[in-house]
């Protein structure tokens, strides 16, 4: 089990494990801090970068604000869903 940040070393003790004797038969993890290392595969660009128009228009239309996400994801400063929803 991890909780919080605690959710990295429980994921990542539970996939050390697989390849020893030990068995990890399940893993809870509680409100873990999202995660998103440049290493993973990113979404197709196109759906992150929908994604981020479509963001840019409703905090637009709901808030008056210039939110510019799209241009972040088009900069590779947004790489991922985790950080477009941060």
């Amino acid at each position: 089990m991890g909780y919080s940040l605690g959710g990295f070393l429980g994921y990542e003790l539970a996939q050390s494990l697989e390849h020893t004797k030990l068995c990890c038969a399940s893993l809870c993890l509680v409100d873990p801090a999202p995660f998103c290392p440049s290493s993973m595969v990113r979404p197709k660009p196109d759906y992150l970068t929908g994604r981020a128009s479509t963001y840019d228009i409703v905090f637009k239309g709901l808030l008056n604000k210039d939110t510019s996400f799209r241009q972040a994801v088009v900069l590779n400063d947004i790489t991922c869903m985790g950080d477009l929803e941060r």
